[in-house]
């Protein structure tokens, strides 16, 4: 039976060859021969309904490079597909929308270079800033605009990415150097504090309380110009250093004003002493042995006061 584009021979279905291919067997004839040819037609119907499709969506859609594969893999398969009809229309259909595809593409990956270029230039920019927190935002930024901006030429791709990738991560060895380094320097600066704290307990057994003041005094100042060290360190170093020096002001404050160095009891016992001797000279007159017992009395009153 024949068929403008395949016939039935030996029980087997055929298809005509076109584009340089060979006749090909697609099928054999299961109840009768009208049937298996109108069953390969509507198969062939089926593929003309993807290509149509296909178009549509193409039409329909804005990111429309991203339908090049989904093409070249339908065209591919119309040219190893089971099925009886004229493939050569819908090829070449579909090779003209990849020509259309290819030209959006090329125009976008034109464009795609145009803004990695922009996005390069300012990772450039900020690759020596110090401020680690904000560029560092900056760069997360930068790269997700990075990553969401389409491809460039193949050609172009690797240097482009390197270049980018070179700035950004410039940035990130320069910060990871910072912290190392402020990390051996707290190092540091705990020892710092440590010896402080060693010369307040010193100064704190130190048998002269004037000696031992002018020392924490000293110490006090040198503390307050240490460099930074995280608090969770730093606290309990503080904590003893400030005890300590609060100990030392206060034995110095004592050794300015000793105070009485009698029992308060005692003080009072001997005031109200004092008090009746007084009223006992005042009722007698005035004679020079007098005069010396009231000045013996005032001394004596000095001395407890």
């Amino acid at each position: 039976m024949e068929h403008p584009y395949g016939y039935i021979k030996d029980n087997k279905v055929y298809l005509k060859g076109f584009l340089g291919q060979d006749d090909r067997v697609i099928g054999e004839v299961k109840e009768d021969e009208a049937s298996t040819i109108s069953y390969f037609e509507a198969r062939f119907d089926q593929l003309k309904e993807k290509v149509e499709k296909l178009k549509s969506d193409i039409q329909e859609n804005q990111n429309k490079g991203s339908f090049l594969m989904k093409l070249i893999h339908l065209r591919d398969s119309l040219m190893q597909a089971d099925a009886l009809g004229d493939f050569i229309p819908l090829i070449e259909e579909l090779n003209k929308e990849e020509e259309y595809l290819s030209e959006i593409i090329q125009a976008n990956r034109s464009k795609n270079l145009e803004v990695k270029k922009a996005l390069i230039q300012e990772a450039e920019e900020m690759k020596d800033n110090t401020d680690w927190r904000e560029t560092t935002e900056a760069y997360k930024d930068l790269k997700m605009r990075w990553i969401k901006t389409g491809p460039v030429e193949k050609e172009l791709e690797e240097e482009i990415e390197m270049k980018f990738n070179d700035a950004v991560q410039h940035f990130f060895e320069n910060r990871r150097h910072y912290y190392e380094g402020l990390a051996l320097q707290a190092e540091e600066n705990i020892k710092v504090y440590e010896a402080l704290v060693v010369q307040a307990r010193e100064a704190h057994d130190f048998p002269d309380a004037k000696v031992a003041f002018e020392i924490s005094k000293k110490i006090q100042k040198e503390w307050k110009a240490s460099g930074k060290v995280p608090a969770e360190k730093r606290q309990p170093l503080w904590d003893e250093f400030s005890r300590l020096n609060n100990r030392i002001f206060s034995r110095y404050k004592r050794t300015l004003n000793p105070g009485p160095s009698m029992h308060p009891r005692e003080i009072i016992r001997k005031a109200e002493q004092l008090t009746d001797e007084i009223k006992k000279l005042a009722g007698q007159p005035t004679t020079y042995e007098l005069i010396g017992q009231a000045k013996k009395f005032r001394k004596n009153g000095r001395n407890f006061r």
